[in-house]
């Protein structure tokens, strides 16, 4: 189990934790806050290692792809939860800041170790 897994659970306890204690609609914001960045954390880091394990030059291009409709999708996601849904703003903007930076933390160490075995460590020997 690597660290984005970790990262999304504890989250998604956090979460759940905020809408079962009853916060009211601040918890209901809480939640939907940290499900939308758990959620695309999730589908993003599960199709990276399967392009990974199959093809390592066809990640960059996913990856430049999945970026764009990353953006859309989270633009999207706020206007439908604060319009829509009409979460209160202060608790599900801070909420999906909160897990939005982390599970984009957690994933980029993810990759970093996915990846090692083929950057190597890093560090230059002399005359190469």
């Amino acid at each position: 189990m690597n660290v984005l897994w970790w990262v999304s659970g504890v989250a998604l306890s956090v979460g759940l934790g905020a809408l079962w204690f009853g916060y009211g609609r601040g918890g209901e914001a809480v939640f939907l806050g940290v499900a939308g960045p758990v959620a695309v954390a999730g589908a993003s880091w599960t199709m990276t290692t399967r392009i990974w394990s199959r093809d390592h030059v066809a990640l960059l291009p996913w990856m430049l792809r999945a970026f764009a409709a990353k953006t859309v999708f989270f633009v999207g996601y706020v206007v439908v939860m604060l319009r829509g849904f009409d979460a209160r703003p202060m608790p599900f903007v801070v909420s999906l800041t909160v897990t939005f930076l982390a599970t984009h933390l957690a994933e980029a160490y993810c990759l970093r170790r996915l990846m090692a075995p083929v950057l190597g460590t890093g560090v230059r020997r002399p005359g190469l």
